[in-house]
């Protein structure tokens, strides 16, 4: 089993705050 890599872990958490913070402004 492959662990996900940490830019796709970022990628996801970056979504996923935007998803539930769409006033928030990830840079």
């Amino acid at each position: 089993v492959k662990l996900p890599d940490k830019d796709e872990i970022t990628s996801a958490a970056q979504e996923i705050y935007r998803f539930m913070q769409p006033s928030a402004q990830l840079t």
